[in-house]
């Protein structure tokens, strides 16, 4: 008797096969978007960065001049020549539009003026911690 079709073991060995691609398939997906989810909050802390110096600009606020080569490093940091605004100050005056909603609100950015020791670059920079957007 000559039948046509596929036995149990072939089409078990079918669905073993594509269970294992699948498997690689989505492993890969899910890496390539947490990848992506990373790259657009380091962007959209980049864009606070620059709306915060936007703001101290826009508003006309002056900072006194840092020591040449100070630097933030974190929001606790203290001295005249900084100071410290949250993500929905900025947002409630329109210097940033939070637009994927994924930036924590209530964050502080601190924002201070920048010398360069060598060059005498005098500009303001904002400090923006890490994880401040998802």
């Amino acid at each position: 008797m000559n039948k046509k079709g596929f036995t149990l073991i072939e089409l078990l060995g079918v669905i073993v096969v594509m269970g294992i691609i699948l498997t690689i398939t989505s492993v890969s997906v899910n890496k390539i978007l947490n990848q992506s989810r990373e790259a657009r909050a380091r962007i959209e802390e980049d864009n606070l960065r620059d709306s915060a110096v936007s703001y101290v600009k826009g508003e006309k606020i002056i900072l006194t001049r840092c020591t040449p080569g100070y630097e933030v490093s974190n929001v606790t940091d203290i001295g005249e020549c900084r100071m410290t605004i949250k993500v929905s100050d900025l947002t409630d005056k329109n210097y940033f539009d939070d637009k994927s909603n994924s930036c924590n609100r209530d964050a502080s950015i601190v924002i201070y003026r920048y010398v360069d020791p060598n060059s005498e670059v005098d500009e303001y920079r904002a400090f923006v911690a890490e994880g401040t957007c998802e």
